[in-house]
């Protein structure tokens, strides 16, 4: 390398360092596809600073002229067509679910933040879209675009969303969603919920809770359907027969969860534990339970399903589910099809695990004698 800061130019040294990788992109010197040195190499060879050529290496990346691919390194990027300038690669939420609503669920917002940044370590960004019926003129556009670097569906357990979205022929990875069995196996990132709430519940029961209420959601989810698994098989490990008048199905919001509490309060005067299967839902239980007089945990427990990281007091024992985790890997999964198209599907299960926590103690019984 020849090239060296001129000091006589007021710009910053970032941006002197840009123009010249830009030029050399420009006059063909750097091929689509050609590999950047390494940034520290880059500083060592211009005697400038890590940190400056990292912010120009992420500027051009921002721009679309290199791309970022994390554990490979720095790239031209390849252009989109005769004449076309380099674009930056992006990655495509298919989502049934209006992430863009400001009571949408947290749990998605934090698988997609990790998303993101796993994104821009490989020099992708992240498009959001929510598709609706007919499914197949939805997501058509995504079969040639031509700077998709794949495609992840999140929360969907719509096997129409997921075949249509599949016919696009892109690589695509599965996030908290289930795939149909009309579908060859794809890659998968998922958690496995019944041993989380096999432990939460089966707590409950060690520490004398004999009557527990489950606040559950939508039956045609295989996440709440494992959930009301664990809480069955916890009190059959600890022979405790299951009162199905207990088993409440609401939708996962804390109002909802709340008018569900104040009637199962009613109905039921003995309930003193309370297994939610979303942290959203344990927030309204707890406050029907404080509306209705019950101190937490002296006269009832809960916990909830997520640890999402929701402020309660006291603070909410829960089942954590590593959504950071389900974005890295899902964002992992989709650059390493693109790496190689043939090789066989991923199934990555992420063990959930139970966070006791001040909102869960001994049955009020036990504490008694």
């Amino acid at each position: 390398m020849r090239w060296k800061p001129d000091p006589a130019d007021s710009r910053p040294i970032y941006a002197q360092v840009k123009d010249w990788l830009r030029t050399r992109v420009a006059q063909g010197e750097l091929a689509p596809g050609a590999a950047i040195p390494d940034q520290a190499v880059m500083a060592a060879e211009l005697g400038i600073s890590d940190m400056t050529v990292r912010r120009a290496l992420i500027e051009l990346a921002d721009e679309g002229v290199l791309n970022r691919r994390r554990g490979k390194g720095t790239f031209v990027s390849q252009p989109t067509g005769r004449g076309a300038i380099a674009t930056r690669l992006r990655i495509a939420i298919v989502t049934p679910l209006d992430l863009t609503h400001q009571r949408s669920p947290l749990f998605y917002q934090r698988i997609l933040q990790a998303m993101l940044r796993a994104a821009e370590d490989h020099g992708a960004s992240i498009n959001v879209r929510r598709d609706v019926r007919p499914y197949a003129e939805s997501v058509a556009p995504l079969a040639s675009a031509a700077d998709l670097a794949g495609i992840a569906v999140l929360g969907c357990w719509d096997d129409a969303l997921i075949e249509a979205t599949a016919a696009t022929g892109r690589p695509l990875v599965l996030i908290d969603s289930v795939c149909p069995a009309s579908l060859p196996d794809l890659d998968d990132v998922n958690h496995h919920d019944r041993v989380g709430a096999l432990e939460a519940v089966g707590e409950l029961l060690r520490l004398g809770h004999r009557r527990i209420a489950i606040l559950t959601s939508d039956p045609r989810s295989p996440f709440f359907a494992q959930r009301l698994d664990g809480y069955r098989e916890a009190h059959a490990q600890a022979g405790v027969p299951v009162d199905e008048a207990l088993i409440q199905v609401a939708e996962p919001a804390a109002a909802t969860s709340y008018v569900a509490t104040r009637r199962l309060m009613a109905d039921h005067d003995d309930i003193t534990g309370w297994f939610c299967t979303t942290d959203e839902m344990a927030v309204g239980t707890m406050a029907a339970l404080r509306d209705g007089g019950r101190r937490i945990p002296d006269d009832a427990s809960v916990v909830g399903f997520g640890d999402i990281g929701m402020f309660s007091s006291p603070a909410l024992s829960s089942v954590r589910i590593p959504m950071e985790r389900l974005g890295r890997e899902a964002v992992d999964c989709l650059f390493q099809r693109l790496d190689e198209p043939s090789r066989p599907p991923q199934k990555r299960l992420l063990d959930t695990e139970w966070m006791p926590r001040a909102s869960s103690a001994w049955a009020p019984s036990v504490r008694e004698r």
